[in-house]
């Protein structure tokens, strides 16, 4: 390998190679939860200096770990680069072989880590113990990618100096076949070993959510920062103008309205070094976020292109930090709009005589318009009304009448009015036309924050699919696919279009009610004859079964994946905890004269249990009941529960209700929102997506699975 091919390298890489702290090649790399790292005694002369542990780059701060910074997570990824890099740049000059006798190197060796020449290559391959060896040659040397190269030494375990084959599912590490019979660190006796391979599956699909996510949150921030950019230009063109209206006013003016010019010079820059300072922050916070995400997101591409061993090392942090990162992000929102107007008040002479610098007033405090934010829902539904509101930004003076609102759609135009309402200013209106509407608010000519606003109007059915059968379950799969169970031993898989795509078929005898759908790909199921949780592939190869002798009449299941345990909705039992790992039971949690239907879990971590006699109950994790959510009715009434069959909550925390009369979308208080459709005999519902807001709902009555907006 030429050294300028590794130099190119380290170029590349280069930005992830530096300590900011001593501004050399990181040393014994420590990389903290924000994923910036550090050298190990430039960290410790740093924490010795300010006391705490808190990042250089970031700033946040974050507990020294027990036995001191020695125990933060070592940056794998780093570490082999850097030993990859330096032993080639070391030998890369060499021209003569290491075995002394002066001859030229033509190949190099994996397992001795020498270059050697033609006479030992021979030796190499005389000799039975080095016959294994693994030989390249200069020009193969030459031509490796930057992944052949770092591969050519894999990541070894410290404990048994094997390679690194396997994943630790319960320690979260990588691991070799020793480790998986031997055991490691604190894990003997529960490993829960898997093929790194299939870790690193995992990883990358969790990956290409969250880089999703980050694009999003990116584009929307590089969005802000030109916005801001616009501002400040704008900014200083009536920094100028206002100056020069100034200046040309006081020169009409007599003596004593001019002696007040350079106050209200002075006060129009006041105005204007306040603007800047918040522009300079609000742009400077900006970048350094963009920056933060891109160079997170670039480690993340680096990781997924790089060796599995070194990815599933730093695989999580990285994911944590980038999520982190995007759940933390600035206030993106104009703060200003860059004007600054002079208020001439010719008709008063006697104010102009006794004018002070208020009068040069600052737009964002003094012009309504700024002052005023449009807020609503940019996605609706046929024939729902929605609630479209106008809030304050700052104490401002303004009557619902100066607001001059336009509804503009297919059909033309029409004028709205909004009602004052708590210091807001609300719109009702009932949206009947499908299509792309647009909403205009202005005040005195000028549009106020976040209008003109779009708001595009769809169906609320969208498709209904015939399965000749009642399905029992659907689940979302990937992309468009659904799964739907149809208590038989088969699984059907169609798209949200309605075209079937096949079937999953299982063993004879078992029979799938309620399924989900695992990280890893797989799906857990309920199987109400054989009284068990079933775990199978996409191929309906059974993994292995769990809960029998403990199960009587399962209804829905839920796998909280980060805790390793599955949530049982038992109609004799209550909801039912098992280990998934032993399959044995953690907890049982009951009521008197209880019948469950269905648990799952919030974004908050707690549980959410339908019970048929009881109502939408919200648990914590340890069974003991927070309050009823939503409660039951023998009699149909909106907001109240009669007959539930299912619940699912959505990215908003929004909660979605099934029941034999009808689909109920609750808040996460419970406030009733709408009734979702006019389905009756829905058994289960599906999350499609979050934006757009999707659902799959299952109907007894027609055997139809209906795909819906809500």
């Amino acid at each position: 390998m030429a050294a300028s091919k590794v130099n190119k390298f380290l170029e590349d890489i280069n930005e992830h190679l530096e300590c900011s702290i001593c501004t050399d090649q990181l040393k014994d790399p420590k990389t903290l939860n924000c994923l910036h790292t550090f050298c190990m005694t430039c960290l410790e002369k740093w924490v010795t200096t300010k006391g705490t542990l808190t990042c250089p780059t970031c700033c946040k701060t974050y507990p020294i770990p027990e036995g001191g910074l020695h125990k933060l997570a070592p940056n794998t990824f780093l570490n082999n680069i850097l030993e990859t890099v330096e032993h080639f740049l070391e030998n890369d000059e060499k021209t003569v072989c290491v075995c002394g006798m002066g001859e030229k190197v033509e190949s190099y060796c994996q397992d001795c880590k020498e270059y050697i020449c033609s006479i030992c290559c021979a030796s190499h391959k005389g000799i039975p113990a080095l016959r294994s060896h693994k030989l390249y040659s200069m020009n193969d040397m030459k031509e490796m990618s930057q992944k052949e190269i770092t591969s050519l030494h894999p990541s070894q375990c410290l404990l048994h100096g094997e390679i690194l084959e396997y994943y630790c599912q319960d320690c979260e590490d990588p691991i070799c076949m020793n480790c998986t019979i031997l055991g490691h660190r604190d894990c003997v006796g529960r490993q829960k070993p898997i093929a790194i391979s299939e870790a690193f599956k995992t990883l990358k699909e969790t990956s290409v959510e969250l880089e999703k996510d980050a694009y999003t949150y990116t584009t929307e921030l590089e969005n802000s920062l030109k916005e801001v950019l616009e501002v400040d230009t704008e900014l200083e063109k009536n920094k100028a103008k206002s100056l020069q209206d100034i200046e040309e006013y006081v020169q009409e003016t007599i003596k004593t309205i001019k002696k007040n010019g350079e106050a209200m010079e002075k006060q129009a820059k006041t105005i204007y070094e306040k603007k800047k300072k918040e522009i300079d922050e609000q742009r400077h916070e900006l970048r350094q976020t963009v920056s933060d995400v891109k160079t997170k997101l670039n480690l993340l591409h680096k990781l997924m292109k790089g060796n599995e061993v070194s990815a599933m090392k730093l695989g999580k942090t990285v994911v944590k930090g980038l999520a982190d990162r995007i759940n933390d992000l600035p206030k993106t929102d104009k703060i200003d709009d860059g004007q600054t107007d002079f208020c001439q008040i010719k008709q008063q002479f006697v104010q102009l005589q006794e004018f002070n610098p208020e009068n040069l007033i600052d737009v964002t405090a003094g012009v309504i318009a700024n002052c005023l934010t449009l807020n609503g829902n940019k996605s609706v539904i046929e024939n729902e009304t929605i609630v479209i509101k106008v809030r304050k930004q700052t104490e401002c003076e303004v009557d619902a009448n100066q607001l001059n609102a336009t509804w503009i759609t297919q059909q033309g135009l029409e004028e709205v009015k909004f009602e004052e309402d708590n210091g807001e200013y609300v719109l009702t209106k009932k949206i009947t036309s499908i299509g792309v509407c647009r909403l205009d608010v202005t005040v005195n000519g000028k549009y106020i924050r976040n209008s003109p606003m779009k708001i595009t109007v769809e169906k609320e059915l969208i498709n209904s699919i015939n399965l000749g059968v009642v399905g029992q379950d659907v689940i979302k799969y990937k992309d468009d696919c659904l799964l739907v169970s149809c208590c038989t031993n088969e699984i059907l898989k169609c798209k949200t279009s309605g075209e079937h795509i096949g079937k999953i078929r299982l063993p004879k005898g078992t029979q799938v009610y309620r399924m989900f759908k695992m990280k890893n790909g797989n799906i857990a199921f309920s199987d109400n004859v054989r009284k068990c949780i079933t775990i199978c592939t996409m191929d309906g190869e059974v993994i292995r079964t769990f809960g029998h002798g403990v199960l009587k009449f399962l209804r829905d299941i839920y796998i909280d994946e980060v805790s390793d345990v599955v949530y049982v909705a038992d109609s004799d039992n209550g909801t039912v905890v098992l280990d998934i790992g032993s399959g044995q039971v953690i907890n049982r949690w009951t009521q008197p004269n209880t019948y469950v239907r269905d648990v799952t879990m919030t974004n908050q971590r707690q549980i959410l249990i339908l019970d048929s006699r009881h109502g939408l109950l919200l648990a914590g994790n340890n069974g003991r009941l927070i309050k009823v959510v939503v409660e039951i009715s023998d009699n149909v009434v909106f907001g109240k529960l009669t007959n539930p069959n299912a619940v699912v909550v959505d990215k908003h925390d929004n909660i979605i209700v099934s029941s034999r009369y009808n689909v109920q979308l609750f808040d996460k208080d419970g406030k009733f929102i709408k009734v979702i459709g006019e389905i009756k005999g829905s058994l289960e519902i599906c999350i499609i997506s979050h934006q757009p807001r999707k659902i799959a709902v299952t109907n007894q009555y027609d055997k139809t699975l209906q795909i819906l907006n809500y």
